[in-house]
């Protein structure tokens, strides 16, 4: 699972160069003067690629967020079956201890 975020993670950091270069290349055209304005082709694919990256980045956060999410319920899920697992030990040891050598005791003391 850790994996799994490192990855996420990584992916999000590779888009953001990417995210940020299209980001400043539609920046750098909307300053042009005012005659050289014009939407075009580009225009349209700079904003989709930013669109596309956006929402790329967004559903990598989701992605990385329902991981961690995941990850810490597996955390509480582990602790628990410790604690069950610890709880059954003792039981064991406490039947172990006050019964069996309770009988044990009984019975040498019968014998005798």
């Amino acid at each position: 699972m850790e994996d799994t975020i490192l990855k996420l993670e990584q992916t999000m950091e590779r888009k953001y160069p990417s995210m940020e270069l299209a980001s400043n290349r539609m920046e750098g055209r909307r300053q042009r003067p005012r005659h050289e304005l014009c939407r075009d082709s580009v225009d349209v694919e700079l904003e989709e690629e930013v669109r596309n990256l956006s929402l790329s980045i967004h559903q990598l956060r989701k992605q990385k967020s329902e991981a961690q999410n995941m990850m810490r319920k597996l955390e509480q899920t582990r602790l628990a079956l410790q604690k069950k697992d610890i709880e059954i030990k003792k039981n064991s040891i406490y039947i172990d201890q006050d019964h069996c050598l309770n009988t044990f005791a009984n019975v040498n003391h019968i014998h005798h």
